[in-house]
């Protein structure tokens, strides 16, 4: 975010100039640069592993608890598969961040 950022950059100002130098600004996007591959990162294990174990855990508990629900969108190939994707994908992006894109509870 850009109160992120900005704490980077105060960080980075080690006169307090509001102004880098040269080593400053180096050192200010090398933060930077390492703040943003931990997203990537981030981003990456939400969608091939998080959101997939979600959507398993969503489709065992409605052919568990609604099985007429999981017949009927079996019916329609493909249709189940893209449900429970969804709703995991919905879900995962509810929680608390660093995980979902929810509000920052730390």
């Amino acid at each position: 975010t850009r109160e992120e950022i900005l704490e980077l950059f105060r960080k980075s100002d080690r006169n307090d100039d509001d102004q880098l130098t040269l080593d400053e600004f180096k050192n200010f996007m090398d933060a930077l640069c390492e703040d943003a591959s931990d997203g990537l990162m981030m981003n990456l294990t939400r969608t091939f592993a998080i959101v997939p174990a979600v959507a398993a855990a969503v489709a065992r508990l409605v052919k568990s608890r609604a099985k007429r629900v999981d017949e009927e969108l079996s019916k329609h190939k493909g249709l189940a598969p893209g449900v429970y994707a969804g709703v995991a994908g919905f879900l995962v992006g509810k929680m608390p961040a660093p995980i979902g894109n929810g509000e920052r509870r730390y």
